[in-house]
C-alpha cells in the first residue's frame, strides 16, 4: 500500500507527463468547442424566435389594419347608403305634383330604415334613435331633412373619417346651440296667400322661426307634448305644428292629424302672436274632431 508521500510523488509525474497533458487538454478543448457550440445555438435560437415574434407582431399589425380598413369602408357605405336613400326620398317628396308610385316610396323607406338602424347600433346614445323614430312614425320630408342632418353630424365625427371643416363648424354650432329654443316651421294657408297676393303682400308658401320653450304658455306645451313625447320622447329642437282631425273609420283622435295651415302673415306677426293663432285652430279642430268621434260611437 502506497504511503502519503509515495501517492503525492505519483500524482506529480503523472501531471508532468505530456501525454496526461495532452489528454487533458484535448478534453477541455472539446468542453470549450462543445459549450460555445452550444452558446452560439442559444444565441440563434433566440434571434429566430426574435425575428419570429417581430415578424407575427407585423403580420398581426398588417391584419388588424386591413380590417380595420375594412371596417371603415363598409362604415361609410352605411352612411353613405343612409344618406343616398334619404336624399331619393327628400327628391320624391319635392316631385312636382308628388305623383310617386306608393311601392317605390315604401321600398325607399324601408332602405332608409335598414341603413340607418345599422348606423343606430354605433351610435346608440346620439340623437339618432328619435330622428330615426320620428321620421318613421310619419315619414315626410320635414321629419326626412333632421335625420340627414344627424347623420352628417355622425359621420363629420367619425375618427379620421371625413377630412373636412365642417367637424368643427357643427361642433361650434351644437355648442353654441341653446337647449331652451324651438325651430317651429308653419306653413301658410294657399287662399289666404292669394287673396294677399291680391293686396299687393307677397307672402312665402313656409315659414320658420325660433321660439322658447319657457316662453310658451303651458297650455301650449301641453298640446305640443301630446303631439311629440310619445314618438320623440321630448318636444323636439325643430318641429312643425299640427291640428288634430277624426278620421271616418278610426277609433280616436289623430293629435297629428295634419298640417296647420295658417291665416296671418309671418313676416309681420310675432312668434306668440302665431302660436296663439295655433293654439286656437287646434282647439277649434280638436273639437270638430272629438264631435266626429262621438257621432261615430253612437251610430
Amino acid at each position: 500500500m502506497l504511503g502519503i508521500q509515495e501517492t503525492q510523488k505519483l500524482f506529480e509525474n503523472i501531471l508532468k507527463n505530456p501525454a496526461f497533458i495532452g489528454v487533458i487538454g484535448v478534453v477541455i478543448g472539446s468542453f470549450l468547442s462543445l459549450f460555445g457550440t452550444i452558446l452560439s445555438q442559444l444565441i440563434l435560437s433566440k434571434k429566430e424566435q426574435k425575428q419570429w415574434e417581430n415578424q407575427q407582431a407585423a403580420e398581426n399589425k398588417s391584419w388588424t389594419r386591413n380590417e380595420q380598413k375594412k371596417e371603415k369602408e363598409y362604415l361609410r357605405e352605411i352612411y353613405q347608403n343612409s344618406l343616398r336613400s334619404l336624399s331619393l326620398f327628400i327628391a320624391l317628396e319635392n316631385h312636382e305634383g308628388k305623383e310617386t308610385n306608393g311601392t317605390q316610396k315604401l321600398e325607399i323607406i324601408g332602405d332608409i330604415h335598414k341603413w340607418v338602424t345599422m348606423l343606430l347600433l354605433r351610435h346608440s346614445s346620439s340623437n339618432l334613435d328619435n330622428a330615426l323614430n320620428s321620421f318613421t312614425s310619419d315619414p315626410d320630408e320635414y321629419r326626412a331633412k333632421p335625420l340627414r342632418t344627424e347623420i352628417i353630424y355622425l359621420s363629420n365625427n367619425e375618427e379620421g373619417f371625413f377630412l373636412n371643416k365642417l367637424k368643427d363648424i357643427q361642433e361650434i354650432t351644437k355648442k353654441d346651440q341653446d337647449p331652451n329654443i324651438r325651430h317651429i316651421q308653419i306653413s301658410i294657408d294657399n287662399d289666404f296667400r292669394k287673396q294677399q297676393l291680391i293686396e299687393g303682400i307677397e307672402i312665402p308658401q313656409s315659414y320658420t322661426f325660433k321660439f322658447k320653450l319657457s316662453e310658451m304658455s303651458k297650455s301650449q306645451r301641453e298640446k305640443l307634448a301630446e303631439c311629440f313625447f310619445k314618438v320623440s320622447k321630448t318636444i323636439p329642437s325643430r318641429l312643425r305644428l299640427y291640428v288634430p282631425i277624426h278620421r271616418i273609420g278610426v277609433k280616436q283622435i289623430e293629435v297629428q292629424g295634419k298640417q296647420w295651415q295658417a291665416n296671418l302673415n309671418p313676416n309681420s306677426s310675432e312668434p306668440q302672436e302665431i302660436f296663439n293663432s295655433w293654439e286656437s285652430d287646434y282647439e277649434k279642430y280638436f273639437k270638430e274632431a272629438e264631435s266626429s268621434l262621438i257621432g261615430q260611437q253612437n251610430k
